[in-house]
């Protein structure tokens, strides 16, 4: 029997009515430039969510349901030992456990919905006029909701683990699709009854759409008065036994996630923002538990039951506000533990050239290096750039870091503090935990923003990740675009990067960034000169940037691949395996060995992750790779499964490159110091143990 300390359900009924109004002024629902109105009715009895609002014609109202009666969670409570249907028993899963399903094909006249599992155990999902199933840790599973022409109405999908809380218990997804107005979708996360699952909804192929996280766990310190126990005293949903009061103990723990409804008239206050939005889009992705959740902060459970144990202690969530903070170490899904690898490259830097765009019209001498058209036809004047430098050049100037099809979880970049290189600070962070970034910008197309979406396998776009801080045009050399979103600082001098991350992605579910048909599904880690990302306006401006003296060699200002899976449907591409190559001046391409189309993932042992591609075997060490000198062999990454702690390592005092990946279960002593916690400050001696690693060891 589930029960709930102290407060017993009031059985309120719904006597409130939220509609979202839009002002007829032209501008997209659901994007940040979106200008939305909130009113509130109160009719009662009625399913609002598929009735018109007379602010807005024909228009369907929003997808948030949970204050109609008879809209809700369609399974039936079993009864209590009380007699009431306040809680029930752990039913038998309602559907067959799913393995992964594509069911999404973009213009098939179907909206279809991808639900994700991201929750360390299996969970059962239920919906709104669907036959529910088991999906297990990891997996992913894909329904058929009805036709895009037809209007539908107060949709609700629900998951839950272990114990069933019960009707009325869950959080919730809430959707109207295809109304008549613009044809928008209208989707909500809703807590106004209860919480047991962190939950996403993300609208698929709409990138001007917006994303609702709410990601925190609220179990950990629910209000003694919500808390729903199972039989073992643990508490399986916190409940709102006040769902039409704002001031409520529980409603106030809810209001932590904006992404939410806190309770029935959390749209009333114009203060906030809205959590119902419009997406004119046909598919989309539920996901529970988007990340491993942090508990949310709150008053902590007044315990009156001795078997329940107390909410787990947690790092600070609040990297933003908190700096001096580690980031925590990072609950991770369980896949086989590998040995970890490492691929160093030494004698890194040289003085040299490069060609550099330059902002002269045709004909000025300053033009030495070329005077002509770029790839468009524009006009391109170059001249040859010289460094002095030998420390690392020229990877120590400014760069930009480039992220596609990955999953990342967690990401935290260090720099020494001063000359003196005696300790190195975090200088960015973002954990999807709590979704906050600290000195990071990233866009995708257009401006960007100081948030980080994490998880970038729904499409093929590339995206640049730098630090905060913009740089005028004038301060740079070179030429830059008129392109705000590349114009901010990348990471100069010493510099290392570490995210935990994901390369397990469903190949078909990537879609072109235009969101016109199937993308490349090929996971992407680069680590660029930021000229480079800005002199060719972020495309492949062949004819006229920094990256090459001679064609397509590379032997430019500098680009590393640190993480390259293949997939070009020829004989080079493998998507089991991962390239890493440098590329720079100094000695053009050095590394970047591939693993051709007929090397096999199962010819190398379970627990390999770096393996010698010439000679079809694993390294029992770490391969060093010395530019313009000797390679150890042709090394590649077996692609990992599950997660893994990826890194690269620039160091100007060694005058090495170091790029690794660790699974988070089996972290070597000489990393410890900053695997899994990612502190905000670690000594020198800590860069020089990650420096001296030669995994497997």
């Amino acid at each position: 029997m589930l029960h709930r300390v102290r407060s017993q359900r009031s059985g309120i009924k719904n006597h409130c009515r939220v509609a979202l109004l839009l002002a007829f002024n032209g501008v997209a629902c659901g994007s940040s430039d979106s200008q939305q109105t909130k009113s509130e009715s109160s009719s009662a009895g009625d399913d609002h969510a598929s009735e018109p609002s007379p602010n807005r014609g024909d228009a369907g109202s929003p997808a948030h349901a949970d204050d109609a009666d008879g809209v809700g969670p369609e399974q039936a409570p079993t009864s209590s030992d009380d007699g009431s249907s306040e809680g029930s028993t752990t039913p038998e899963p309602a559907g067959p456990t799913t393995s992964e399903v594509d069911c999404l094909h973009e213009g098939d006249g179907t909206t279809s919905i991808r639900i994700v599992n991201r929750c360390s155990e299996s969970l059962q999902f239920e919906g709104s006029d669907i036959d529910g199933a088991r999906i297990e840790s990891g997996k992913s599973t894909c329904i058929d909701v009805g036709p895009e022409s037809e209007t539908l109405s107060a949709k609700r999908y629900w998951a839950y683990t272990g114990d069933d809380p019960g009707t009325g218990h869950y959080s919730l997804a809430e959707f109207t699709f295809n109304t008549d107005f613009n044809d928008f979708d209208w989707y909500n996360i809703s807590f106004v009854d209860a919480f047991n699952l962190p939950l996403q909804i993300t609208p698929l192929d709409a990138p001007d759409c917006d994303e609702l996280t709410c990601g925190s766990d609220f179990l950990a310190n629910c209000p003694e008065v919500g808390q729903l126990m199972n039989d073992q005293g643990q508490v399986v949903a916190c409940v709102s036994p006040e769902r039409d009061n704002g001031d409520s103990p529980v409603a106030t723990y809810f209001e932590q996630c904006d992404d939410a409804y806190a309770w029935s008239g959390d749209d009333a206050n114009g203060d906030d923002p809205s959590p119902v939005k419009a997406c004119a889009t046909e598919d989309w992705q539920i996901t529970f538990c988007p990340s491993s959740a942090l508990p949310a902060e709150g008053p902590a459970a007044e315990q009156t039951d001795a078997s329940v144990d107390p909410a787990p202690e947690s790092p600070n969530p609040d990297v933003a506000s908190d700096p001096g903070t580690a980031l925590g170490a990072f609950p991770f899904v369980d896949s086989e533990v590998t040995r970890g690898g490492t691929m160093t490259f030494t004698n890194v830097g040289a003085k040299g050239s490069w060609p550099r765009r330059i902002d002269r019209p045709t004909g000025d001498p300053a033009c030495d290096y070329k005077d002509g058209t770029d790839t468009w036809g524009g006009q391109c004047c170059m001249t040859e750039y010289f460094t002095e430098s030998t420390t690392l050049s020229p990877f120590d100037q400014e760069m930009t870091l480039i992220l596609k099809a990955i999953d990342v979880k967690q990401l935290a970049v260090y720099q020494p503090d001063d000359a003196a290189d005696a300790a190195w600070s975090r200088v960015t962070a973002w954990d999807s935990r709590i979704d906050n970034a600290d000195n990071l910008w990233f866009t995708r197309e257009g401006d960007g923003a100081n948030t980080f979406p994490g998880d970038l396998t729904h499409d093929d776009c590339v995206g640049y990740l730098s630090q905060a801080p913009t740089v005028e045009a004038s301060e740079e050399a070179y030429l830059c675009p008129d392109d705000p979103g590349v114009m901010h600082r990348g990471y100069k001098g010493s510099k290392l990067i570490v995210f935990l991350g994901s390369m397990d992605l469903d190949d078909g579910g990537v879609k072109s960034c235009d969101g016109d048909g199937q993308g490349h599904p090929g996971p992407w880690v680069a680590f660029v000169a930021s000229e480079l990302i800005r002199d060719g306006g972020r495309k492949w401006n062949g004819l006229c940037n920094c990256y090459s003296k001679t064609d397509t060699v590379g032997d430019g200002c500098g680009e590393i691949n640190v993480f390259e899976v293949v997939m070009d449907n020829n004989d080079y591409s493998n998507r089991e395996f991962a390239s890493t190559g440098v590329r720079s001046y100094q000695a053009g391409h050095v590394g970047g060995a591939v693993c051709q189309s007929s090397c096999m993932r199962d010819d190398f042992a379970a627990d390999a992750d770096v393996v010698d591609a010439c000679a079809g075997k694993a390294y029992d060490a770490g391969p060093v790779l010395t530019v313009g000198g000797d390679t150890d062999g042709c090394p590649v990454w077996r692609r990992p499964v599950g997660d893994r702690f990826f890194f690269i390592l620039l160091d100007e005092v060694s005058r090495e490159i170091q790029v690794g990946m660790i699974h988070p279960a089996n972290i070597p002593d000489a990393a410890s110091k900053l695997l899994p916690e990612l502190p905000a400050t670690v000594e020198r001696a800590v860069i020089d143990d990650f420096a001296a690693l030669r995994l497997p060891e």
